[in-house]
């Protein structure tokens, strides 16, 4: 018999659909402090011009006036920065355990940061359609919450814990989900150039019934994914490049009808190539980015006829059917707002497209920095 176009895969009437929970937070998108410096010196500046080309180190650092003129590789780090003028220029990046900022003109932009280690919390809405006479569609809420790392100017690590509720609606079932997942990942940023990474590990455990019948089912699955990109920033655009791997397992189980459903494994790679940029503005005493990204995807991996379709939180649908391509474009925008010296909050937007296939997501971020 032909197969249909697109079919969302079911344990029962041969067309299952499954929702994998793993975690990979995109693009990692708050940049972690640095501990405190083993420096003694202080550095104060307030007229002429200063280029920072490497890393400079300090014990108190404070800037009243003239230009700091900071190269890819530079860097200014201190254990307490305080900041009542001056002009930044170039790639600035200082970061300290106490930066308290009254003042001067950051239109260049860069990277502010204050403390050694912190916690931050994430809250996420995300729809999903797929189109066609066997679609489906989804609804997402959930919410992650990690701790963050940094012990030196240029490395930071952290792990966390996600959890996620769904529910999917197709023409034959509704199904429930719950999923748990763990994650750790780091980020290794010498200077322009960076590259990070994520690990998570996920168990899912699904309730389904039948739109006709009433009949029930209850399944679980496990899923294993890591991330990897790597890019380089030139002033307010940053190009970068990386890969993806998503395993689900489903494991076997006695459906409603009495019928043993064998386990099925799913692995997908995926190559990820895009641009993001993004500005530092300065409104008062708070730091203002805003942030647009686009990014093309394929999946140059997977099953025939199938694909693990993962959304901005980690969620993931192993769907079936010809209709859902290997190409696929992602765009993203958000802003994010250093209120004071140590608290980030921000609002995003991240939406992946293929034929016939959309979702969309809603986030809200807020970190602290110790």
């Amino acid at each position: 018999m032909k197969q249909s176009k697109a079919t969302v895969i079911k344990p029962i009437m041969r067309s299952r659909t499954v929702l994998n929970k793993c975690l990979w937070l995109n693009a990692l998108a708050f940049v972690l402090c640095v501990p405190a410096v083993q420096a003694f010196d202080d550095f104060s500046f307030s007229s002429g011009e200063k280029v920072i080309s490497g890393k400079e180190e300090y014990l108190d650092v404070n800037i009243s006036g003239g230009e700091l003129r900071f190269l890819n590789t530079g860097r200014l780090l201190a254990k307490n920065i305080s900041i009542s003028g001056g002009t930044f220029s170039g790639p600035v990046n200082m970061r300290a355990n106490n930066l308290e900022i009254s003042g001067g003109d950051f239109s260049a932009g860069g990277d502010y940061t204050a403390g050694s280690a912190s916690v931050w919390a994430k809250g996420m809405y995300n729809k999903a359609r797929l189109s066609g006479e066997n679609g489906f569609n989804s609804d997402s809420t959930g919410f992650a919450a990690g701790v963050e790392y940094h012990n030196d100017d240029s490395f930071k690590a952290g792990f966390g814990y996600v959890y996620t509720v769904s529910g999917i609606n197709t023409t034959w079932s509704k199904t429930d989900a719950d999923a748990h997942s763990g994650f750790v990942y780091g980020e290794y940023k010498p200077s322009a150039f960076y590259i990070n990474g994520i690990l998570s590990y996920g168990f899912s455990k699904y309730d389904e019934k039948t739109r006709l019948l009433g009949l029930k089912s209850e399944y679980d699955t496990e899923t294993l994914a890591f991330q990897a990109l790597t890019g380089y920033m030139f002033g307010l655009l940053t190009p970068e490049a990386g890969i993806r791997y998503t395993k689900a397992f489903q494991k076997s189980y006695i459906n409603a009808l009495g019928v043993k459903m064998d386990n099925q494994k799913l692995e997908t790679w995926t190559g990820v190539v895009g641009m993001k940029v993004s500005k530092d503005l300065r409104l008062a005493k708070y730091m203002i980015t805003p942030e647009a990204k686009i990014s093309l995807t394929y999946d140059f991996q997977r099953e025939d006829f199938k694909r693990t379709v993962t959304l901005a939180n980690g969620s993931s649908y192993v769907v079936e059917g010809e209709s859902l391509k290997r190409a696929g474009v992602e765009i993203g925008g958000g802003v994010s707002v250093k209120a004071g010296s140590h608290t980030d909050i921000g609002v995003s937007y991240e939406g992946k497209f293929k034929k016939d296939y959309a979702d969309h997501t809603g986030l809200l971020n807020i970190k602290y920095n110790f």
